[in-house]
């Protein structure tokens, strides 16, 4: 809901602050007073671009914003995609300075045109009389025969069960692209792979080929210096073991004149129990280092060929060599897998599609059996409003593919002319029956489908007496279900106001300014009269207001 319009220096307008409200917020006026240039600057919260001839004063910056409230608009996902602070109170500003530079911002944040764009596109709809309608397009009028079908629960089901097929579409094509690309690669990953698979490194293997090297290629030292190390402990004359022994028998002797003596031969006897075990383990360790040349052969071979797998694939150790292994062997499986795997997405692929397209034929069903009551209606509404020979059709034809809205491609057709047959309403110059067919259109779907804030711009033109009592009586039943705010010349429309504003032009310092006023109920029949028989207005004038106004608010 549009909850405030404020508008500063901008054309004839100094400052105006407008409260909207909920319901139908009428807009009149006499011809120039600056109804147009409240739409103009509202356009500007649209993302229109700006121009500094719109300055009511050059030295001064124009400003415009509008406060409207989203909480039903679903739109926070926007906001985060767009990096932008979400309320569910909604600020747009615009600033054009003198310079003519112009700024835009959502929530205080600046934004460019085309965010602005994409954001207020679903909030407002701006229905003038001489400007393309949404009702012209495609993706709309797929919300509203859906929204007369009543397949909310299909649609729901056709939708997610289209997510998953387009998912696996999605795969597919990166799955074969991935092929095509991998292909000329897959013999050399290959041999990559088969390289390290027969080099069959073991994780700690590196240090354990650096201990096997030094062991075999130092064993003659290794073993005489084990040897020299046993003779001096067991066999020299005397041996290390023998003259320990003795300190040992030497201690002993002098236990028995003091107790501090007492201990010692204890700690020299575990002493020895430790060098004759230390003793047969080098003995042991001697025996089992052989001058295995053949042996270091291999280990160094090993070592070296580690070494040069390092090398070539650039990596500093050997856990990263056998990650790289691991990641190179689930590359070629990926690749040796491609055309099962493809023949699998394929499959699920055309599953996919033959229950889209069942339940697609389940919402055309529907949408055919909906159509025709529709366009009727339709037709009966532009009849009431004065288009007596208006044709409306539904162009509803079985796609190729299927679509995220269905099997179905929709068209619109319209002709407000006898004898001229209905076509895309694309494709027909818009003027004042497209507005109307847009009121109809909106109005018949208004409680199903949730709209924009509507605006209509003198979509009355052309129109008087029952006929524009006809499309007062629509419009406000559109107004019920949602915001709507029109300017409108015709007495019979602005009855129905929930809030009627007056907009009218003063002279301030030789200057003339537009204001505008929200009306009371003296004043709105005053404005009515006005309208029904010009400025003054006639007792009579006043006394058929009246009754107008009474007559609708019974």
């Amino acid at each position: 809901m549009l909850n405030n319009l404020y508008i500063k220096n901008y054309a004839i307008i100094k400052e105006i602050d407008i409260p909207f409200g909920h319901g139908l917020n009428v807009i009149t006026g006499e011809t120039g007073a600056g109804k147009s240039i409240i739409m103009g600057a509202l356009q500007l919260i649209l993302g229109q671009r700006a121009d500094t001839k719109v300055l009511y004063d050059p030295d001064h910056k124009c400003i415009v914003e509008a406060s409207i409230n989203i909480a039903d608009y679903k739109l926070k996902k926007f906001f985060t995609d767009e990096d932008l602070e979400y309320d569910d109170e909604l600020i747009i500003r615009r600033e054009i300075s003198s310079s003519g530079r112009s700024r835009a911002f959502i929530n205080d944040s600046p934004v460019n045109l085309d965010v602005l764009k994409e954001l207020a596109a679903g909030l407002i709809d701006l229905n003038k009389q001489f400007d393309n309608l949404d009702t012209g397009n495609q993706e709309f009028q797929i919300k509203v025969l859906n929204a007369v079908s009543s397949i909310s629960k299909e649609l729901d089901k056709y939708q997610n069960t289209f997510n998953t097929y387009k998912s696996l579409q999605k795969e597919f094509n990166s799955l074969k692209s991935y092929s095509e690309k991998q292909g000329i690669e897959r013999d050399y990953i290959k041999h990559q792979v088969d390289e390290l698979d027969l080099a069959a490194f073991q994780e700690g293997e590196e240090e354990s080929l650096s201990q096997q090297m030094g062991l075999l290629s130092n064993a003659e030292n290794i073993k005489s210096a084990l040897s020299k190390a046993s003779f001096m402990l067991l066999d020299q004359e005397p041996s290390l073991l023998d003259q320990l022994r003795e300190i040992r028998n030497e201690i002993l002797s002098l236990e028995k004149y003091h107790n501090d003596f007492l201990g010692y031969s204890e700690k020299l006897e575990s002493s020895l129990i430790d060098l004759e075990e230390l003793a047969a383990e080098l003995n042991n360790k001697n025996s089992g280092i052989e001058l295995n040349e053949s042996q270091l052969a291999e280990v160094t071979e090993r070592h070296d060929n580690l070494h040069r797998l390092l090398r070539k694939h650039q990596v500093n150790d050997l856990p990263a060599l056998l990650s790289l292994h691991e990641k190179l062997s689930t590359e070629l499986s990926k690749v040796e897998n491609i055309g099962e795997n493809l023949e699998k997405l394929q499959s699920q692929i055309a599953a996919s599609k033959n229950t889209l397209i069942e339940i697609g034929k389940k919402i055309s069903a529907k949408r055919k059996k909906n159509a025709t009551p529709f366009k009727k209606e339709i037709v009966k509404m532009l009849q009431l409003l004065g288009m007596e020979h208006a044709n409306f059709e539904v162009d509803l034809k079985h796609g190729v593919e299927p679509n995220v809205n269905g099997t179905d491609e929709i068209a619109f057709l319209f002709s407000p002319n006898k004898g001229s047959a209905p076509k895309p309403i694309k494709n027909i110059a818009s003027g004042g029956e497209m507005a109307r067919l847009s009121l109809c259109i909106k109005s018949l779907v208004a409680e199903n489908l949730k709209l924009p804030i509507l605006i209509f711009d003198e979509i009355d033109t052309g129109i008087s007496g029952d006929v524009a009592m006809k499309m007062g009586k629509i419009i406000k039943k559109l107004s019920a279900k949602h915001q709507v705010l029109i300017i409108t010349h015709s007495p019979q429309i602005a009855i129905n106001a929930s809030q009627h504003f007056f907009v009218y032009k003063t002279l301030e310092a030789e200057r003339t300014l537009t204001r505008i006023k929200e009306l009371d109920r003296d004043e709105k029949i005053r404005e009515i009269a006005t309208m029904l028989g010009g400025s003054p207005p006639s007792d009579a004038a006043i006394a058929n207001a009246e009754a107008l106004l009474q007559t609708n608010e019974n």
